[in-house]
């Protein structure tokens, strides 16, 4: 049994990194140019419409040559309605033949992802692809954490800590694994080894469970992959948990999210700005900066059948879009009032200038260790910008959940799962095709972005456009791979601003994004 409770510990921890989905593809830029607004009637009046398209590599920032970019709904919607991208990666298909309106603009290379804008009438868009099942140059680094708190063996008290890199607000709505979780390595459990994700960390300590059992826990050092030669914002945290406390949690079945509440995180350290080497390299962390209880969390009208997940967050104001986790809490589904509270940083005037972000997510989670039901992937949650004297922090709106329908021939659909209007509507529609061979007890999955979709939310229905060359077929998958749609709705009601889908950028985005809905479908299963 004791041997069981050292695997359960880790699925425990695993919960706050839900290892399901990658998401690569951020969200464009769209603009309508002042000289376009300037212009606009004498362009109306003589027939005439600008348009240029930037099409570039998600990771990297290059251009893509020859990538195919097409107006409207198939190749020949009207004449030359498709070019390629220069070398620069630029394509001009404005003109006299461009009709007026909203349009629909696609851009796909065969060795990367597609990606559809609906009903858009920016003159300026820069669209990023993602490279399809490539895996950049990675260099992992390797160290281990200083200055923890003083431990002793058999204090009931388990000290555990994970290194972090930034990670952008529409990755982390959708648990994004692959910016999460480092790959499996072995930890030491009682007499053991056990695999959990390499950027885990727990010192060496022994433990007794009901007075009789020892059990000893090790993993001294993190490891965890990055791209070669990128550049970084890391965050190291650490807390504690009563392991008395979590054991018999697990051992009677307590609800995960029950179990979620026992660590408390109280260090950390932050480290901005850091070069990837090349090579493989040692880089150890100092946990120099204390976590303090700060804000009390509250949902009122969350669904009831759900349960609710906290985050306090933290972003650089001079890059909102990238945020980073200080504390997390939930709170159960049989919680008549949700509520929770949340720590922040102490002390943060050392640091450059800093946006708090709390964020709420009702989800499914498992009720139990060994739940083996088919958990509802629907979620729906919201965020909020806390002032800086702000301690209280209301959730009492939230966007409707969704359910997402797909037959061939007849394309793509969403409705609202329920009938009674949500008190607050979204704006905007992403959606992902996403290739996928799903996670393990052994290994952490993989997916990749085949196209993104991006569209006004009030599109419930939609078709991929027919691009030349057989690029919107369906891709053929390998074993094991199952092609998944991933559906996104963001609403926008941050008070004082107004959300324009015609100016949309990553920045504007995480300015103004207030609530989502999110839910996925599976469109082909792998072969069993």
């Amino acid at each position: 049994m004791t041997k069981r409770l050292g695997l359960c510990f880790f699925c425990v921890l695993a919960l706050y990194l839900p290892f399901q989905v990658v998401f690569a593809s951020p969200i464009p830029s769209l603009k309508q140019s002042v000289s376009y607004k300037l212009l606009k009637p004498i362009y109306t009046a003589i027939g005439f419409r600008p348009l240029e398209i930037f099409v570039f590599d998600e990771e990297t920032g290059a251009p893509i040559a020859e990538a195919v970019v097409m107006i409207g709904e198939k190749g020949d919607t009207f004449e030359n309605n498709w070019t390629r991208t220069d070398q620069n990666g630029r394509a001009f298909l404005g003109g006299f033949a461009l009709p007026e309106g909203p349009q629909t603009i696609s851009a796909r290379h065969p060795l990367y992802s597609g990606y559809t804008i609906f009903q858009t009438d920016a003159d300026i868009i820069d669209i990023p692809l993602t490279p399809i099942k490539h895996t950049p140059r990675q260099t992992t680094l390797q160290g281990s954490f200083t200055n923890w708190p003083r431990m002793k063996d058999y204090d009931n008290t388990l000290h555990v800590g994970f290194l972090l890199p930034f990670i952008d607000l529409i990755s982390l709505i959708n648990f994004s694994g692959s910016k999460l979780m480092a790959p499996y390595e072995d930890a030491y459990i009682y007499d053991r080894n056990v695999k959990v994700p390499g950027n885990l960390i727990i010192p060496t300590q022994k433990e007794r469970w009901i007075g009789v059992f020892r059990v000893l826990f090790s993993k001294p050092t993190y490891g965890m992959p990055f791209p070669s030669g990128s550049r970084q914002h890391l965050i190291a945290l650490a807390g504690r948990l009563p392991f008395s406390a979590l054991a018999n949690g697990i051992i009677n079945k307590k609800p995960m999210s029950d179990l979620l509440n026992l660590i408390t995180l109280d260090q950390f350290g932050l480290y901005p700005n850091v070069d990837i080497p090349e090579e493989d390299s040692s880089f150890p962390i100092e946990l120099s900066d204390r976590l303090t209880t700060r804000y009390q969390v509250q949902s009122n009208s969350a669904p009831r059948n759900k349960d609710a997940l906290y985050f306090s967050l933290n972003a650089f104001a001079s890059d909102p879009s990238m945020v980073f986790p200080l504390d997390f809490k939930s709170s159960s589904r049989m919680n008549t009032i949700k509520r929770a509270a949340l720590s922040a940083m102490t002390d943060a005037s050392h640091l450059p200038p800093l946006h708090q972000l709390i964020m709420t997510l009702n989800a499914d989670l498992p009720q139990q260790t060994e739940d083996k039901r088919k958990l509802d992937a629907a979620i729906t949650g919201a965020l909020k910008r806390p002032t800086e004297s702000q301690r209280h922090i209301l959730f009492d709106r939230f966007l409707n959940e969704i359910d997402l329908f797909y037959q061939a021939g007849q394309g793509f659909s969403l409705r609202e799962r329920h009938a009674k209007s949500s008190p607050v509507e979204p704006q905007l529609h992403l959606s992902f095709l996403n290739i996928a061979i799903p996670a393990s007890k052994e290994d952490r999955g993989t997916q990749h972005t085949w196209w993104t979709i991006l569209a006004p939310a009030a599109m419930r229905e939609f078709q991929l456009p027919t691009l030349p060359e057989g690029l919107s077929v369906f891709p053929e998958l390998e074993p094991q791979e199952n092609l998944i749609w991933v559906v996104n709705q963001f609403g926008f009601h941050q008070e004082g601003q107004a959300f324009e889908y015609r100016a949309l950028d990553k920045k504007t985005f995480s300015d103004q994004l207030t609530h989502f809905s999110r839910n996925q479908f599976t469109i082909i299963r792998a072969a069993p």
